[in-house]
C-alpha cells in the first residue's frame, strides 16, 4: 500500500501547515469594534444607575412632589371645612385627588432636567464620552441609546412617584372623596404631567450636548429656558406698552408658548375646567400644548444629534 508523499517547498515546511495561517483574518482588524444597540441600552442603564446624582436627584423630585401633593391636599380639605353651604367656593371641575396632583410636578420637572444635563455632561469632564464613542464610531446611536434610558428613567419614576402622591392625598382628603385617578381627567393630569417632566429630562440632556459644561447647562436649562424667558418676553411687553406699542396679545401668546408656561397647561385643562380654557383665546388648549412641549423638544434634540455627530470631544 502506498500514501501519498509529503509535499515541501523550498524552506523544508509541509503543506500540512498552509491551512492554520489562514486562520487569521487580517482584515478584522482594520474593522472598529462596536456595540449593538441593544448593548448600548445596556451600557447607558448601567452608567446612568451607577451615578450618584441620579438617586439623590430623583430622591430629592420625589420627596418634594409628595410633599407639595400632600400640602395641596391639606388646603384643599382645610378649604373644604372652612366653608360651607353658600359661602362655599366654586366646585372644581375636577375630583379633589387629581387637583391635589397640580403643584406635585412641578419640583420632579426640575430635578430630572437636571439629571438630563448630568447624564452627558459627566461624561464629557470625566473622559468617559472616548469609551463611549469608541463602542459607537458612528456616534448618533449612543446618544438616541442614552435619551431611550433618560425618557424610560424620568417618565416611569415620575408615573410611580404621582400615583403614591395621589394615594397619600386621598387619604389626606379623609372619607368620602372618591378616587379620582382613573377617570379621564384624572389620567390627564397623571400622565400629562408625567410627560411634562419626561420631555424637561429630554431638553436637559439636548442642552447639556450643546453646551457640555454641567455650570453652563444648568443656567441655559433651568434659569434661561425655564425661568428667564417668559420673564424676558413679558419685560420687553412692557417696554413695548411704555412707548405706545400694544403688542400684549402677541406678547401673551409667546409666553403661553414657553417650556415652563406650556408644560403646565399640559394637565391644566381639568383642573380649571375647559371651558374656561376655550373661553380665553390666549390660552393654549392641551393638545396645543402638547405640541408646543414636543416642538421645544424636538428642535433641541435635533440640534443635539447635529452637534454630537459633527463636534471634536
Amino acid at each position: 500500500m502506498t500514501t501519498a508523499p509529503w509535499h515541501t517547498d523550498p524552506t523544508g515546511f509541509s503543506d500540512a501547515a498552509a491551512p492554520a495561517q489562514t486562520l487569521f483574518d487580517a482584515s478584522a482588524v482594520s474593522r472598529p469594534w462596536r456595540l449593538s444597540f441593544g448593548g448600548l441600552l445596556v451600557a447607558e442603564w448601567r452608567k446612568l444607575a451607577t451615578m450618584t446624582s441620579t438617586w439623590v436627584l430623583l430622591g430629592l423630585g420625589v420627596v418634594l412632589g409628595l410633599f407639595t401633593t400632600g400640602a395641596g391636599a391639606s388646603t384643599l380639605t382645610a378649604m373644604n371645612q372652612t366653608f360651607s353651604g353658600p359661602a362655599a367656593p366654586m366646585t372644581p371641575p375636577i375630583g379633589r385627588v387629581s387637583m391635589a396632583l397640580v403643584g406635585g410636578p412641578i419640583y420632579p420637572g426640575l430635578m430630572m432636567a437636571l439629571l438630563g444635563v448630568l447624564a452627558i455632561t459627566n461624561e464629557y469632564s470625566s473622559g468617559m464620552i472616548r469609551a463611549t464613542l469608541a463602542a459607537a464610531p458612528s456616534r448618533w446611536p449612543a446618544l438616541a441609546a442614552k435619551a431611550v434610558i433618560v425618557t424610560g428613567f424620568s417618565f416611569v419614576s415620575t408615573v410611580v412617584a404621582e400615583f403614591i402622591g395621589a394615594l397619600i392625598a386621598w387619604g389626606t382628603l379623609g372619607n368620602g372623596v372618591r378616587f379620582d385617578l382613573f377617570t379621564p381627567d384624572g389620567l390627564q393630569v397623571w400622565f400629562g404631567s408625567s410627560l411634562d417632566v419626561t420631555l424637561l429630562a429630554l431638553m436637559g440632556l439636548s442642552v447639556g450636548v450643546l453646551v457640555r459644561g454641567t455650570a453652563g447647562a444648568v443656567v441655559t436649562q433651568l434659569l434661561g429656558l425655564m425661568l428667564a424667558l417668559p420673564v424676558l418676553i413679558l419685560m420687553i411687553a412692557g417696554l413695548a406698552a411704555s412707548s405706545g406699542q400694544d403688542v400684549s396679545n402677541g406678547m401673551l401668546t409667546l409666553v403661553m408658548h414657553c417650556p415652563t408656561v406650556a408644560a403646565v397647561f399640559v394637565y391644566l385643562g381639568p383642573i380649571v375646567g375647559r371651558d374656561t380654557l376655550a373661553s380665553v383665546s390666549e390660552l393654549p388648549s392641551a393638545t396645543s400644548a402638547v405640541l408646543t412641549m414636543l416642538a421645544w423638544t424636538a428642535v433641541l434634540l435635533a440640534g443635539a444629534f447635529a452637534v454630537f455627530r459633527r463636534r471634536d470631544v
